[in-house]
């Protein structure tokens, strides 16, 4: 179980990163991010980590490729991941996928899976018309649900964890950050056991 320091942590990471694309002026692609923690400290009463976020951007041409778009793509990558057999998986299961891979198991050996993010621009639908906003979906390793949205021109973000998320109200890139999770953790554990062989 995540502590509320760790959740707090997680949470001003996505937000940085929010603030990061800023640069971009919503013409950036879309990013995934993995999120570790690790000690910073030696062991003691007060136990300080870091936390380390890898990005990866997405081919904007395989997003707008898919018929599923990013929600598919994240599905397709997981399953890339922990090698299922589809044709969909087949279609991601390119070079890039080494960089995925790294960020998965090429960590610190005391490092820690927290949560898996997609950073991403969408259309909101509201009274003053259609705008342009930019999301950041998670899902860290208790299930808890992340959702970071600003719209552009906005100063400030909309922040919205939730501990037990209804499947009805989660986004759209939910199932597949949820399924990045569990293909994280079976390629963690297959490289752990082939290291021991």
């Amino acid at each position: 179980m995540l502590s509320f320091n760790t959740t707090h942590a997680i949470t001003g990471c996505l937000l940085d990163a929010d603030t990061h694309a800023t640069a971009d002026a919503f013409r950036g692609p879309a990013v995934l991010l993995v999120l570790h923690d690790r000690p910073l400290a030696p062991a003691g009463r007060r136990q300080l980590r870091q936390i380390r976020a890898v990005a990866m951007p997405l081919d904007p041409h395989e997003v707008a490729g898919h018929t599923q778009g990013i929600p598919g793509l994240l599905t397709d990558l997981a399953a890339a991941l922990t090698d299922t057999p589809t044709d969909a998986a087949a279609a991601v299961a390119d070079p890039d996928l080494a960089a995925f891979t790294d960020a998965i198991v090429h960590t610190a050996p005391d490092a820690r899976l927290l949560a898996w993010a997609v950073l991403y621009h969408d259309l909101h639908a509201g009274p003053a018309g259609i705008r342009e906003t930019r999301r950041v979906d998670a899902v860290d390793i208790d299930g808890r649900v992340y959702q970071i949205s600003r719209l552009r021109g906005e100063p400030l973000a909309v922040v919205l964890i939730d501990d037990q998320p209804d499947p009805a109200a989660t986004p759209a890139t939910h199932p597949g950050l949820a399924a990045l999770l569990t293909a994280a953790h079976t390629l963690a554990r297959r490289t752990h056991h082939g290291a021991h062989r």
